[in-house]
């Protein structure tokens, strides 16, 4: 299996193209995405991945409680067949098409993905003492598929447990729960920052509106000297339509971002998860694009206050 590592004098990006993902970076030494020790080949091999919304559609097999016994991942997502199409010095677009039969209802949807990775030159990030950033460009097409079906991108980056996942909000926070139970001193919010723990230890998943989120959030792990920040920069549209929503909500409005907890049985990591508006097959636009821009680095522990205020309020301006 092909593998892409592109080398800084501080940093270092690996992807693995046949996969459509950026599997791993380090800074310092230090990595900063969850990847599987064990991998065996399967859909969790770690880092920043790329599926397809609405779960309830393509995983869920049941329109009851949460069973994880009727879960499926298709295999047409993850592992999917992306191809590696274009790829130049610290650039590479991966494709891939994919047939997602829903599996509940007698519909399907036929669509074409579409990832562009690239490195952003950043000549000062305030507060970090070494960096790398990238920025992925996602395109979804749909190329056919049964008349109403809605689908959207939805973009997951498996976090390694022990660090604090934040969000800025445009508003008090209040978010959803998809599965499991929250408990309370996992979380904590003030009037416009959500924070949460990431241990891989309880399983839960919960989620907030694109009305709430500001488009930042950020991953902070402790390691020698400070922190180890994932820094996420993407575009809520509040004004659209959004398709994902817990199990027992249909109908309701779909969510723009979601939290994830492992709770070991999968390797014990988190997600921080963001998507796009919906398409719906055979009404308006068949085609969508969605940018996320990602800074990794590492933040000395006497500038974190500072850090978190900047970035995270200001979107790093």
């Amino acid at each position: 299996m092909k593998i892409i590592r592109w080398k800084f004098p501080d940093a270092q990006l690996t992807l693995l193209p046949e996969r459509g993902r950026v599997l791993q970076v380090t800074v310092d030494g230090q990595e900063a995405f969850w990847t599987n020790p064990n991998w065996s080949g399967d859909w969790n091999a770690g880092g920043d991945r790329l599926w397809v919304a609405p779960e309830t559609a393509w995983f869920w097999q049941t329109r009851g409680p949460v069973d994880w016994s009727r879960y499926a991942i298709p295999a047409t997502v993850d592992p999917g067949r992306w191809k590696l199409v274009d790829h130049a010095k610290h650039c590479c677009r991966v494709t891939q098409r994919a047939r997602l039969r829903h599996q509940t209802q007698r519909a399907e949807v036929d669509v074409e993905l579409s990832r562009c990775f690239s490195v952003v030159e950043l000549p000062v990030a305030p507060f970090f003492q070494s960096w790398v950033a990238y920025r992925t460009d996602n395109e979804l097409r749909i190329r056919g598929g049964t008349r109403g079906q809605r689908v959207g991108l939805w973009s997951l980056l498996q976090l390694p447990a022990g660090g604090r996942l934040e969000f800025s909000c445009r508003a008090t926070p209040a978010f959803r729960v998809y599965t499991g139970d929250v408990p309370r001193h996992y979380w904590s919010h003030t009037d416009r920052q959500l924070t949460c723990r990431i241990t891989g230890k309880h399983a839960f998943k919960f989620g907030l509106a694109p009305e709430l989120v500001s488009g930042r959030m950020a991953y902070a792990r402790p390691v020698r000297g400070g922190w180890l920040v994932i820094y996420r920069e993407f575009h809520p549209q509040p004004w659209r339509e959004y398709c994902d929503r817990p199990l027992t909500a249909s109908g309701d409005r779909g969510d723009a971002v979601q939290v994830y907890n492992d709770g070991g049985e999968f390797g014990g990591f988190g997600e921080m998860e963001f998507h796009s508006p919906a398409l719906e097959v055979g009404r308006g636009n068949d085609w969508l694009q969605d940018s996320c821009f990602t800074v990794v680095g590492f933040v000395a522990a006497r500038q974190w206050g500072r850090w978190s205020e900047c970035w995270l309020r200001s979107g790093g301006e």
